[in-house]
């Protein structure tokens, strides 16, 4: 029942126009099927202004629900998602072995409203009664099966599942009015690269934007095989109403260092021994700001344990930034170890060289001095 004293509002997604469509629109009834009821399968978003219990009629599903040919249309980064809907009255795990998924990606995403955000549901996590899901499609002859052998009595919410190691973090408001998960997993069965199983396309929502950036996709949950030394991560950040923000370092691996870079304003910070790093942005500030970087806590020697650097490269410029001031020489040598360039830090944390007269090509830059002697192979191509 609705009226004046209750005021409502009542969406489906439309992949499509990529934006949420209200039933009391006229395009509503297409995207529907043309049905006034609850299409099966389908996901729907509701709002009433005041409290009261809502009943749902009809016959139970008791069998496999399948949904084929959903829509992805080529408009942006953001498209490919449908929202679909727990076609059971009981929980279900997710993507536990019995789904079958046919060009539809491995990891699903639930909408948290204390958050403010999307969080990523790994294969075995719970999705209850009742519970609206985002998944995302892969060309356009895709399929999904939903099977009732994986209904399961769970009266959680929403409980997220055991997921591979990794490390999760969260980017948010200085006041934690909204966060935005992201996670790094490492998973033997994935690529260095974009993997459609085992990753999963950032979403934004309300919060701050914050995702890995992998093959020029834009991720929440990003999985490695492994982990390498030295292995560097980009991140981009898109900033919301707010001027003050936080990236804290939620959960991690034993043994491994975090350390996060801001391009912006050249700091370093060690993650692993202090987790949240507070900052400032700006309208238009560049995207590409994070970058995060791993070291094996056992591989660096007890005297070079604070000792860090990282290398930026912009329009011809490299930028050499270091967690300390630090007095070292810097040199870069081709891969026949001659030296075609070098440079003091002269106790800076920041220190740039112009490239821009190199020819393309692998070098390494050596950073001496300080009681440090670290190396790092860079690829100069204009």
């Amino acid at each position: 029942t609705t009226g004046a004293e209750n005021g409502y509002d009542f969406y489906g997604w439309d992949e499509a126009t990529n934006q949420w469509i209200n039933y009391k629109n006229a395009g509503f009834s297409t995207w529907n099927g043309g049905n006034t009821y609850f299409t099966v399968g389908r996901g729907y978003m509701v709002s009433y202004q005041q409290n009261q219990t809502k009943t749902f009629t009809g016959n139970i599903n008791v069998g496999n629900f399948t949904m084929t040919n959903l829509s992805k249309t080529i408009g942006g980064a953001n498209y490919s998602w449908h929202l679909l809907g727990n076609p059971f009255s009981s929980a279900i795990k997710w993507n536990d072995g019995n789904w079958a998924l046919t060009n539809v990606a491995g990891t699903a995403k639930i909408w948290n409203g204390t958050e403010k955000s999307y969080n990523d549901i790994a294969p075995n996590g719970i999705i209850p009664s009742a519970q609206g899901f985002m998944v995302s499609v892969d060309l356009s002859n895709n399929s999904i099966t939903i099977p009732a052998a994986s209904r399961t009595h769970n009266n959680n919410n929403w409980l997220k599942s055991k997921e591979e190691p990794g490390f999760l973090l969260l980017a948010s408001e200085q006041d934690g009015n909204s966060v935005q998960e992201n996670k790094i997993l490492i998973n033997p069965a994935s690529t260095i690269g974009f993997d459609f199983e085992y990753d999963s396309r950032f979403l934004p929502g309300y919060a701050p934007q914050f995702y890995s950036i992998s093959d020029n996709e834009m991720l929440s949950t990003n999985s490695l095989p492994s982990l390498l030394n030295d292995e560097v991560i980009p991140f981009g950040f898109v900033k919301n109403q707010a001027d003050g923000y936080k990236i804290e370092l939620k959960a991690s691996i034993e043994g491994q260092v975090v350390y996060l870079t801001d391009l912006k304003t050249n700091a370093i910070q060690n993650l692993s021994e202090n987790p949240v790093y507070n900052f400032t942005s700006a309208d238009g500030d560049d995207p590409a700001r994070f970058n995060l970087r791993f070291s094996s806590f056992t591989s660096i020697p007890e005297t070079q344990r604070s000792a860090t650097f990282e290398i930026y490269q912009k329009n011809g410029l490299i930028t050499i930034l270091t967690n300390q001031s630090v007095d070292a020489q810097i040199v870069i040598s081709n891969m026949l170890g001659q030296v075609v360039m070098s440079g003091k830090t002269n106790g800076n944390q920041s220190s740039t060289l112009n490239t821009s007269k190199l020819q393309n090509g692998v070098y390494v830059i050596s950073l001496t001095g300080n009681n440090m002697m670290k190396s790092k192979k860079i690829v100069i191509s204009k």
